[in-house]
């Protein structure tokens, strides 16, 4: 789900801010995109709302990570006793001219 989305409280904005400027600060060059996807009929069906979605974008192709654009989805579980949320893992997609050229995975097994 869109990370623009997700905010709905102070503290979702802090821990979205928080990845952008962690992000950020190893490529100080990349634009953060906190609505990666497009709004419409398909991409609404794979929604998850347990996910924080962000595009970092690059003025031009980044050789350290080979690719232009790199999509973050961060996942998230509710805890409901203390109305917060806890990151249970990240997953990186790396994209070329709309393909992706690599993927990272911090969830299942590894």
């Amino acid at each position: 789900m869109n990370a623009f989305e997700q905010v709905k409280s102070l503290a979702m904005i802090t821990k979205i801010e928080a990845i952008v400027y962690s992000f950020r600060s190893k490529f100080p060059e990349c634009l953060a995109d906190l609505e990666p996807w497009v709004k419409n009929y398909e991409t609404k069906l794979f929604s998850d709302p347990n996910s924080i979605d962000i595009g970092f974008h690059f003025p031009h192709a980044n050789f350290s990570c080979r690719c232009r654009s790199i999509l973050m989805q961060v996942r998230i579980q509710r805890n409901s006793e203390q109305q917060d949320y806890k990151a249970l893992g990240i997953q990186l997609s790396g994209y070329e001219a709309y393909q992706e050229q690599w993927q990272f995975s911090t969830i299942g097994y590894w």
